[in-house]
């Protein structure tokens, strides 16, 4: 719902009252206009209307707190190749067929290209029983490990 609009001489007499120091209440009550018509005119005419202007404070830098976590290293567990699974340098990766386990060999043949371990495959994986295993562990559950 629109209002009535401003003439000239309510913008003018909205300005000399805002000049006086009065309020957008008090001008609003001497010209019939609420005080929300009063601050909006204002704010069209690039008046600042002052009423509730604060000084924002900026607030203090805060103060950066070193934090130290010592979180124990973790026994890390050797890393056993897979060379010792089987016997040989394995197969090329490139000659590995369904049945071969595709655990990577760590090194390369004499052809360049990478080399896999190659025994027979475990059911439903792509690498040997020795394999799966190192690959597929379980997550131990909290209870279990207190167990333990």
């Amino acid at each position: 719902m629109l209002g009535k609009s401003w003439s000239r001489q309510e913008k003018e007499k909205v300005r000399t009252l805002r000049a006086q120091g009065k309020t957008a209440s008090q001008i609003g009550v001497e010209l019939g206009r609420t005080r929300n018509a009063v601050i909006g005119v204002l704010n069209r005419m690039g008046v600042a209307s002052g009423e509730r202007a604060t000084v924002k404070k900026t607030p203090a830098p805060r103060k950066r707190r070193d934090r130290v976590v010592s979180i124990p290293p973790k026994e890390a567990k050797p890393f056993v190749p897979a060379a010792d699974v089987f016997k040989g340098v394995g197969i090329s990766l490139m000659d590995a067929g369904a049945p071969h386990c595709r655990w990577p060999y760590d090194g390369k043949g004499r052809d360049g290209n990478p080399r896999c371990c190659g025994a027979a495959r475990a059911a439903a994986s792509i690498y040997c029983v020795a394999h799966a295993q190192r690959a597929y562990t379980a997550k131990k559950s909290p209870e279990m490990a207190e167990a333990a």
